[in-house]
């Protein structure tokens, strides 16, 4: 990079402990991948109560196929975080 450049290198993502922050575009899309994770996490919740709370099988049915695809959706986000080596809280275990 030169002076005056207007197109200057951006360094890769640090590290996590490192105490350097990514640069906010990196940081921009970290967040938007946390809300994303969060709203599948949240949705697939929401479809599987509706789905046990429903005396309609077919729907049932179709509640739990989609609030499968939201938990697989979320775990690729998750699995991108964590190549990113970005520390995140485990994954809670208990009822859907």
């Amino acid at each position: 990079m030169s002076v005056g450049d207007p197109h200057p290198q951006q360094s890769p993502a640090p590290r996590a402990g490192t105490g350097v922050r990514p640069p906010s575009e990196d940081r921009l899309e970290i967040v938007e991948q946390l809300r994303r994770l969060v709203v599948d996490t949240q949705t697939a919740r929401v479809l599987d109560r509706r789905a046990r709370s429903s005396a309609n099988p077919a729907l049932a049915a179709l509640l739990r196929e989609r609030a499968a695809v939201r938990r697989r959706r979320a775990e690729r986000v998750r699995a991108e975080l964590v190549a990113q080596d970005l520390p995140l809280v485990p994954r809670r275990r208990g009822p859907g």
